[in-house]
């Protein structure tokens, strides 16, 4: 069964975003995709100001999918943690 553009099998997404202006940035651009309905009211999604590899403050175990945007480093640092 393939997906229509209006149906989202997740519901709740949270971002994560070490600079805090685009973090703010990031919340700017999804006030504005749910205030003109890009974005449908049951999505949940927030930014959390944060390093992604700071497993004091962030639970990737309740995690079904993840998506980075990391350097190679990054993703030889994050590797062991998720």
């Amino acid at each position: 069964q393939q997906s229509s553009p209006t149906h989202h099998y997740c519901k709740q997404f949270i971002g994560i975003e070490i600079s805090p202006q685009r973090a703010e940035e990031a919340r700017s651009n999804i006030r504005h995709a749910q205030e003109t309905s890009q974005i449908p009211s049951h999505i949940s999604i927030e930014i959390i100001c944060a390093n992604a590899l700071d497993t004091d403050l962030i639970d990737y175990s309740r995690a079904t999918v993840i998506f980075l945007y990391l350097v190679p480093r990054g993703l030889r640092l994050i590797k062991p943690i998720v």
